[in-house]
């Protein structure tokens, strides 16, 4: 047999499987499915999401718009949805959601199916047994649901530290296992940290774990979302947009008012964070890359405090004065952070934002 004809059935070989795991060559690889996406380039149809912003930003009305637009098939923010059934848990202000429900038609002059379903039960994602409870009842009230929305992350978790690596594990692992009970997605609802440009509340391993991640801004009267993650596509994707009131009958004939999402202008992309200023900051970038990255390869978490990547990362800066090292460490970590190449969650904890 010549060369030629060894290449080629190599090439043809099946994956290599044994002891039950299975091993891909590039090749392989060649029919890989093509993206498939809930609402197109924002929600993708199966995974982990999230959605947040600071409280009063508008989060619960762009949700509520994202789930009726979804369910019924019709585009949101001028982007296909593919049509599903829609299970909202609404853990925070359940009192207000019919009048949240009414001016939604109102305002986009159409009902909501009733394959949108809302709940408002107590509910812990931590416990294995309640998700198990709400897996039969998803099952049993409607198969088709493949979009769960949780409502907020904090009252979906009670008694758990966001800020602890154990505790958001916790939280993390029974979101998947929802996830992948139902095939489709889990949505989030969640809260900026202290700081906004910090990005998500509490530990860093969330956004790790999310496949899409959509924070919310606020700019006077204007409103944005924008694509602060997006794992299998563009991010950067931002729109803006306005609650505009809409007023509706109630039952005993009085009109009301609420909210609902009013689209403004088109779809941008988002500027890229500039280039590092100088050599300080390249330096250190690169320096904390090689300790994060060597933190992942031994299977510890890839994170380090503030304090101790400054002790770490001082002596990489040769070339600055031995007084004055600290002080440009410090100082070129938190220009890394401002400008979105490490991420610094409430704990003080540093992480690679591409990781």
């Amino acid at each position: 047999m010549d060369d030629d004809s060894i290449s080629i059935c190599e090439y043809n070989e099946p994956p290599f499987t044994s002891e039950g795991y299975t091993f891909y060559s590039p090749e392989d690889h060649i029919d890989r499915p093509k993206m498939q996406w809930l609402i197109d380039g924002v929600l993708p149809r199966t995974g982990l999401a999230c959605v947040f912003g600071s409280p009063g930003s508008g989060k619960s009305f762009l949700i509520l718009d994202m789930a009726a637009k979804v369910a019924l098939g019709h585009d949101w923010f001028g982007r296909k949805t593919t049509p599903c059934s829609v299970l909202y848990i609404a853990l925070e202000g359940k009192h207000g959601f019919y009048g949240r429900i009414k001016a939604w038609e109102a305002h986009n002059q159409t009902e909501i199916p009733s394959f949108v379903r809302f709940m408002y039960d107590s509910f812990d994602i931590t416990n294995g047994e309640a998700i198990g409870k709400l897996v039969v009842a998803i099952r049993e009230c409607d198969e088709d649901i493949k979009l769960v929305i949780i409502d907020t992350l904090n009252r979906a978790s009670p008694g758990c530290d966001e800020n602890s690596s154990k505790d958001m594990g916790e939280i993390i692992r029974g979101a998947s296992v929802l996830q992948s009970q139902i095939n489709g997605l889990v949505l989030l609802v969640h809260h900026d940290g202290k700081d906004a440009t910090r990005g998500l509340r509490g530990h860093s391993s969330l956004l790790g774990a999310l496949d899409t991640a959509l924070k919310i801004t606020v700019d006077g009267n204007l409103r944005q979302w924008c694509l602060a993650k997006q794992k299998d596509g563009q991010d950067g994707i931002q729109h803006n947009f306005k609650l505009a009131e809409a007023a509706y009958e109630t039952a005993d004939g009085n009109t009301v008012t609420s909210l609902a999402i009013n689209p403004e202008g088109t779809t941008s992309i988002a500027e890229k964070p500039r280039k590092p200023l100088g050599k300080n900051q390249a330096t250190v970038l690169a320096s904390i890359r090689v300790v994060l990255t060597g933190y992942k390869l031994e299977g510890l978490p890839a994170q380090i405090l503030f304090e101790d990547a400054v002790k770490a990362l001082q002596d990489k800066l040769p070339d600055v004065d031995i007084k004055h090292r600290s002080t440009r460490t410090r100082d070129a970590l938190q220009s890394l952070c401002t400008q979105g190449y490490l991420l610094l969650d409430d704990t003080q904890n540093l992480s690679l934002a591409e990781a």
